[in-house]
């Protein structure tokens, strides 16, 4: 029996929620069955060693973004042009059953060039476009972004808040379905026993880039909030991004350098989370927060801010959802650190929806996508 090919278009592989996502989707895959290209735009991330052998690896940036390309970004036609170019020469004369663009923005736009070398086209959303409409730019407007989603012939979006924020926004027929991510319990739960993490007192974790979406301001705000009330707590931040510098100017604006931890980037954050009393998420918008699922998976009561799927995830009482303030956020965390009993039933709570998350189910309905 001949395998499906398919072509997965991603951008990077980076340290990000989709990448780890995608990592574990190539790492379960049936070999046997699929023939698997994957074409990222840019050819960087730390994630890149960690590809199966199996999968085909095809780039069409190596490193900086081409000067011309800088200079075209204003001016869309010939932005397409170019990257219409670029995509072809790499992908040469290669068709394939299926063409997956496994984010919207960039590697959207560049799916869109060659729909017609696949039967079926298909692409995912992340995120809540209504609330974090970060893809405009890369479309160059609304309409030309509801046009190329139109080119799909299905959109899996990856939780109900993602479909909502993407009905809000995209005004056509395109078929579209939810499907939730891949979360690999049992690899978590390995990958968090293989080091261990000294902490002093109750612990909050976050895990994300150092980006604007995500917010980690308000987690040094609420350090010096919980400090003024007399709360003693700390807080790890787990990753890295262009917000660093900003965040280290604030800490010491704050004067919480005795609380708020900036880890950096790490391969393995899941001895972080598991040793950490709660987790923390403070984004504006996501589209079903893969870092949640994660630390559900390790028991972790959780507070995060009211963001696309995280309603669904919590609704067991694994958590507190809460308003997008410092405030509020400091109060859910106050109230977790000072009732010992409320962390342990949401802890219970936490185990038990980890313990649902299901990789080879999820992965059963990606292949009938494929």
């Amino acid at each position: 029996m001949s395998r499906r090919k398919v072509l997965f278009i991603h951008e990077t592989m980076n340290g990000g929620g989709a990448e780890r996502v995608l990592l574990d989707l190539l790492r379960h895959m049936d070999y046997s069955r699929y023939d698997v290209t994957l074409l990222l735009v840019w050819a960087t991330g730390v994630y890149l060693d960690q590809l199966p052998g199996q999968v085909k690896l095809l780039c069409i940036n190596r490193d900086k973004k081409h000067w011309m390309e800088r200079v075209l970004f204003r001016c869309k036609p010939l932005l397409d042009r170019w990257q219409r170019r670029d995509i072809n020469r790499v992908l040469g004369d290669e068709r394939y059953d299926t063409i997956v663009s496994f984010m919207e923005g960039p590697a959207m736009v560049y799916h869109s060039f060659v729909t017609s070398r696949a039967a079926r086209n298909v692409t995912w959303v992340h995120t809540d476009m209504q609330r974090n409409r970060w893809t405009l730019p890369f479309h160059g407007n609304a309409l030309r972004e509801q046009e190329r989603y139109g080119m799909m012939d299905e959109v899996v979006l990856v939780s109900q808040g993602a479909i909502e924020g993407f009905e809000a926004v995209i005004d056509n027929d395109v078929p579209h379905l939810m499907l939730h991510n891949p979360i690999d319990r049992k690899a978590i739960l390995e990958k968090s026993r293989e080091r261990s993490v000294e902490k002093r007192r109750f612990t909050v974790c976050n895990v994300g880039r150092l980006a604007d979406e995500k917010r980690q301001d308000r987690i040094v705000r609420v350090a010096a909030l919980l400090r003024d009330r007399g709360v003693e707590a700390d807080f790890w931040i787990v990753g890295e991004g262009r917000n660093r510098g900003q965040l280290e100017d604030l800490i010491a604006r704050c004067d919480v350098a005795d609380r708020v931890q900036l880890l950096g980037f790490k391969e393995n954050p899941y001895p972080y989370i598991a040793h950490a009393d709660a987790f923390l998420l403070t984004s504006d918008a996501e589209g079903y927060p893969t870092v949640v699922c994660e630390a559900l998976c390790l028991g972790k009561p959780v507070v995060s801010t009211a963001v696309a799927g995280v309603a669904e995830l919590l609704d067991n009482g694994a958590g507190m959802v809460c308003e997008p303030s410092d405030e509020a956020i400091a109060d859910a965390v106050q109230t977790l650190a000072e009732d010992s009993d409320l962390r342990s039933r949401c802890a219970q709570a936490s185990q038990e929806r980890g313990q649902q998350f299901d990789i080879d189910a999820v992965m059963q309905s990606i292949e009938k996508i494929l």
